[in-house]
């Protein structure tokens, strides 16, 4: 079997941007899916997944593998004598599988990090066999995969805006001489009876004031 040359710079973070986008990318539109179509467990319903996640996990994970991609070419320079592009390789996909895995919301972390590992054994025997194959794969793709996340992040927030403006732009008019004021009502709060904090005593005057 053949040992791969010393990992160049360009192909380290080639590798880490692709690996970083290809996670968030999934896991984001992944959670947004499941949320979408109800099949998110109690758990992961509790915490909002707006469809931002679609661009913005792919860039938090990329520069987060981009950081790591860094870090592994400086050990590469001083610890020469490592396939360090099998264990890039290995590495990136741990964290790929990893987030993949994470959608379900339904395993244990320590599961997931197992199946991980053995995922990405299979794929670094894949990888072996068809190294050059998928370097250029990735070299070739990058591009591609920003150009769709960037478009993505334009047609999100682009569609974002455009709701917001019909929205605002359905509201009917204001009466004139109507005082532009925004009349928050608490309804739990009854200053007859309690302060602003539940206690008999007055805590919160202001509050009082503004329940009465």
């Amino acid at each position: 079997m053949k040992t791969s040359a010393p990992n160049s710079v360009s192909l380290t973070l080639v590798l880490a941007l692709w690996f970083g986008l290809a996670a968030g990318f999934c896991e984001g539109l992944g959670l947004w899916l499941m949320q979408v179509f109800q099949v998110a467990t109690w758990k992961m319903r509790q915490i909002p997944m707006p469809v931002q996640m679609v661009w913005a996990a792919p860039i938090c994970y990329a520069i987060l593998f981009g950081f790591a991609g860094l870090l592994l070419f400086g050990l590469q320079r001083l610890l020469t004598r490592f396939p360090w592009t099998k264990i890039t390789v290995f590495l990136f996909s741990i964290g790929l599988f990893v987030a993949l895995l994470s959608v379900a919301g339904r395993l244990s972390p320590l599961g997931i990090l197992g199946l991980s590992a053995g995922f990405s054994s299979v794929f670094l025997r894949y990888y072996q066999k068809h190294e050059a194959m998928f370097n250029a794969f990735c070299r070739r793709s990058l591009p591609w995969l920003a150009a769709a996340i960037l478009l993505a992040s334009l047609g999100i927030e682009g569609g974002i805006r455009i709701a917001e403006r019909r929205a605002l732009a359905a509201l009917p008019p204001a009466r004139p001489g109507a005082p532009n004021v925004l009349l928050l009502v608490v309804d739990t709060l009854r200053a007859d009876k309690l302060s602003g904090y539940g206690y008999a005593r007055q805590t919160s005057p202001h509050m009082d004031q503004v329940g009465r």
